[in-house]
């Protein structure tokens, strides 16, 4: 008898299932909108350290700039913006309190193209040292 009962309902559970499975979700669409929204309040951006236009080379950097830069860069919180490309970050990662140092994984747009880019910024007083393993390049915070 009591084996009769634990195969019934081990058939009734097995005959439900497939009808849980198919089952519409009423508030998974409302989920999903709720979860997209927070994410797009936490998608990656620069460091606030790293705000501003950067020129390359030594010597001291002013703005407004008077001539056209095709060697420096401007960064907002979404957005590198180069003299031909523009990158968007997608993952940011502190990699070092002192010297102040972050590892940037980036999605560079050139004309038509989009390249994943992964580079190493690391901050030193007015002086933005920017490298890609291969090369680096030293830039100057204008003021």
């Amino acid at each position: 008898m009591r084996t009769g009962k634990i195969v019934v309902s081990a058939l009734a559970l097995l005959l439900m299932l497939p009808a849980c499975s198919l089952a519409k979700d009423p508030g998974a669409t409302q989920g999903a909108a709720k979860i997209s929204a927070a994410q797009k309040s936490q998608e990656p951006s620069y460091p606030a350290a790293l705000i501003g236009q950067w020129e390359p080379g030594p010597n001291p950097c002013k703005l407004p700039l008077t001539y056209d830069s095709d060697g420096g860069f401007k960064i907002a919180a979404r957005r590198l913006q180069g003299y031909e490309h523009s990158d968007t970050p997608k993952q940011v990662q502190q990699i070092s309190a002192m010297p102040k140092a972050w590892r940037i994984e980036a999605i560079e747009e050139h004309d038509e193209d989009k390249d994943p880019v992964v580079d190493i910024y690391v901050l030193s007083g007015d002086y933005l040292t920017v490298t890609d393993g291969e090369r680096s390049t030293t830039y100057n915070r204008c003021q």
